[in-house]
């Protein structure tokens, strides 16, 4: 004779307000992922250029915010999904006991189920590391944005350079006087999305200095093209290098400049635009 297969208790369906929660809060947390980093990363710059004498700064630090504000939005919506496809109830259904069930889930807005929570060692400790991140993301995430503990490189409108280390210390400085070179150049990047790739115009400006240090600063390491300009007036023109005038066109185009910021590029490669 067949032995018959246990079969499991079966799960209560979620109502549709708790179901409609999910996918909202789902939709927020990839929208937050999404949406968020650029406004973390704007407010984190803000805070950079609070010393009006900076004119560029550049590091890993705003690559860490960015990671980590995708990193949880992205987590957020996992979790959110897992609980839906646990049937986790937010506010249950009025017309069900939970306490009779088999092996219940309690809506999570009920006292029943923090009660089980603690006396459940795993669940407490699932809880105590969600609350531990939490702590964690509270108190780490501000200092990041707001010392920025990690190495950076800051220019100042003077044509130094100061150099900070990962505590925030400034470990070298240097001044125009050191400088060998500066070089405003057009480059060809390759930039891919999933499995496309595709290639684009953008400019860089690179410091090289006498002892063979040298420091690269993109458009997104200034507030403003205008300071790009200024930064370039700081130094020696017999130290200036400029390369590639021939592709400013495409990067303007690829780099969506408008026509205030395209003026400012046209300055700082030297070119005078065709009528």
């Amino acid at each position: 004779m067949a032995k018959k297969k246990k079969q499991k208790p079966q799960t209560l369906s979620l109502s549709k307000l708790d179901k409609t929660i999910y996918y909202i809060l789902i939709v927020i947390s990839c929208a937050a992922s999404i949406f968020l980093a650029p406004i973390v990363i704007a407010n984190f710059k803000e805070s950079v250029f609070e010393d009006p004498l900076i004119l560029a700064q550049n590091g890993s630090a705003m690559v860490i915010l960015l990671f980590a504000t995708m990193f949880i939005g992205l987590g957020f919506a996992v979790f959110f999904d897992w609980l839906r496809r646990k049937r986790q109830p937010i506010f249950g259904k009025s017309d069900v006991n939970y306490t009779t069930y088999p092996k219940p889930l309690y809506p999570i807005f009920s006292k029943h189920f923090w009660r089980n929570i603690f006396r459940n060692k795993k669940k407490t400790s699932i809880f105590g590391l969600c609350i531990l991140f939490f702590i964690l993301f509270i108190f780490i995430i501000p200092p990041i944005t707001t010392f920025t503990l990690t190495p950076k490189n800051l220019l100042y409108d003077d044509g130094s350079i100061s150099v900070h280390n990962a505590q925030n210390e400034q470990k070298e400085q240097y001044n125009p006087s050191d400088v060998e070179e500066v070089r405003f150049y057009t480059q060809l990047y390759r930039s891919r999305r999933r499995r496309f790739s595709s290639y684009k115009w953008r400019f860089e400006m690179k410091i090289s200095m006498r002892d063979g240090t040298s420091f690269f600063f993109l458009r997104g390491d200034f507030q403003t093209m205008e300071d790009i300009y200024l930064a370039k007036k700081c130094f020696d023109p017999n130290v200036i290098t400029i390369e590639g005038k021939e592709n400013i066109e495409e990067v303007i185009r690829d780099m969506n400049l408008d026509d205030q910021d395209a003026e400012w590029l046209y300055k700082i490669f030297e070119i005078t635009p065709s009528a």
